[in-house]
């Protein structure tokens, strides 16, 4: 049994595992965890943000067309916070080892 590990930005592995095939252990770098969780929920919010001001669009109030720019300008951020998740999770799953196979 080999207790030998290699530490890595996402992880770490240990040569071997106990029946002598190589094994792998990920964990996700706990920066990278943090800024995944804030621009997801982050994300999150601004999409609730959108429905409520469809709602409130939807329902007619007297200064409409400050609702809309609002409204407009909410959905351009939410689009890129939104790009920007996505993108940062796909670089993640990405960049984990691949496990090998027995």
């Amino acid at each position: 049994m080999t207790t030998r590990h290699r530490t890595t930005m996402l992880g770490s592995w240990r040569r071997t595992n106990l029946i002598g095939l190589p094994r792998m252990r990920t964990a996700m770098n706990g920066t990278v965890k943090t800024a995944l969780m804030i621009l997801g929920i982050l994300s999150a919010l601004l999409i609730a943000t959108q429905l409520v001001m469809d709602q409130i669009i939807l329902s007619g109030p007297p200064d409409v067309a400050k609702w809309v720019k609002t409204h407009q300008h909410s959905g351009y951020l939410r689009v890129v916070v939104s790009a920007l998740y996505i993108i940062g999770s796909l670089a993640t799953i990405a960049g984990i080892p691949r496990r090998n196979s027995p």
